[in-house]
């Protein structure tokens, strides 16, 4: 049964506290099915809210399928209350009872459209995505092969030399793909060569960040980059990378905050604030004041990109249900676009220094390293944040004619 928990593919399963019969302890199980750590309410000082905090994440994560154990076991009540939250999140419930029939207190299931299904057919409708979970689960997070560092004159050879059969395919996979999305943004520029135009009106740097939001890692960010390298080269345009002596590949990572690893940490945070601001710092590198002034229009409204001085900075995918839960949590107030995202005490906007201090409290309950005051990425919010990661842009001269 645990098989089916998968959440990016909208599959979530529900474990009963045994003995447990209070909407409270199914709404913290609930939690805990999201990927929450158990511990999470009550060190948030949101044990009171855990019903309304299930409601929310359930949505964010856009679970599909709900999968509720030993529901037997259950009070009426909580049948009750699985069956109002079907449809408040708009999902499919699956109430698996170890027992031919249940209570009849629980029979109130019979005025709710439904059908029984025995076990075996249970198992074999959901077999394949079971071993599909499984298969899954069993590949490492950040299972993207170490790349040279060469440049991207000879980063395809060297590539294939040095890797193995299997890791060549999938860097040269990702390679091409990033030239061909790469050769599709310079045809929707109108670019066919970088004298026709001048680099300077184009938008490099959302198109770049759009390009490694995705990324988990600093090789994937930078056979990326090494394909968009590639791509604009052919059209006139040189894409460089500074390494600095004795300094890591990840100085060229553009992603290296918003790993995987760091997501599921997040994740088990049930504070919708407190996840998103965290989310939001790594992926913009907004400073406090920053992120304070963020109106509920700066984000999207499916969470996939943050808007910073009027950039707007892509969301990973796997990232993207962090920054939702703020915003169905905020919905919830009735508040219009232009209301703060960020509140504090009495719904007013959440200061600078109350920001600061609780980016400091959630790097500490996840074990993330944050920027101190004094180093955060981008003080200024024009910062030129790719000048930071050692990139620069050149337009190169025509080809002189014979």
């Amino acid at each position: 049964m645990t098989g089916l928990a998968y959440l990016p593919a909208g599959r979530a399963v529900c474990h009963p506290t045994p003995g447990e019969i209070s909407l409270q302890s199914l709404a913290l199980d609930l939690l805990l099915a999201v990927g929450k750590r158990f511990d999470a309410p009550r060190a948030e000082c949101a044990h009171r809210r855990s019903w309304p905090l299930a409601r929310t994440w359930l949505l964010a994560e856009r679970i599909e399928h709900l999968f509720v154990l030993r529901a037997n076991l259950l009070s009426s009540r909580q049948w009750q209350a699985l069956l109002d939250l079907t449809s408040a999140c708009n999902l499919r419930l699956w109430l698996v009872v170890h027992r031919a029939d249940p209570h009849s207190d629980q029979q109130l299931v019979g005025s709710t459209a439904h059908r029984r299904m025995p076990l075996a057919a249970f198992v074999q409708t959901w077999q394949q995505a079971v071993q599909h979970a499984g298969s899954e689960a069993m590949v490492p997070v950040e299972r993207f092969p170490a790349v040279p560092a060469d440049d991207f004159t000879v980063f395809r050879a060297a590539c294939r030399r040095l890797l193995t059969p299997a890791s060549f395919a999938l860097v040269d996979q990702l390679y091409c793909a990033s030239m061909d999305q790469t050769n599709s943004w310079l045809d929707e520029q109108g670019v066919q060569w970088a004298a026709s135009r001048s680099i300077d009106e184009l938008p490099m740097r959302p198109f770049l960040h759009r390009l490694t939001a995705v990324c988990v890692s600093p090789a994937e960010t930078l056979v990326r980059l090494r394909g968009a390298q590639a791509a604009l080269f052919l059209r006139g345009i040189l894409l460089s990378l500074r390494w600095q002596p004795g300094t890591s590949i990840h100085l060229a990572d553009l992603r290296t905050r918003l790993d995987r690893t760091t997501i599921t940490r997040l994740r088990g945070l049930c504070t919708p604030r407190l996840a998103a601001a965290l989310t939001i710092a790594l992926i913009t590198g907004m400073p406090p004041s920053a992120l304070a002034a963020l109106n509920t229009a700066d984000i999207s409204p499916d969470g996939s990109a943050v808007n910073r001085a009027g950039e707007w900075f892509a969301v990973p995918a796997h990232a993207q249900a962090l920054i939702r839960a703020l915003l169905i949590e905020r919905a919830g107030d009735d508040v219009n676009p232009q209301a703060p995202l960020f509140t504090g005490r009495g719904d007013s906007r959440i200061s600078e220094n109350a920001m600061r201090g609780m980016l400091r409290s959630v790097a500490r309950k996840t074990a993330i390293a944050l920027p101190t005051r004094n180093t955060w990425l981008y003080p200024d919010p024009h910062y030129d944040w790719l000048a930071y990661f050692g990139v620069t842009v050149a337009q190169l001269e025509l080809p002189a004619r014979a």
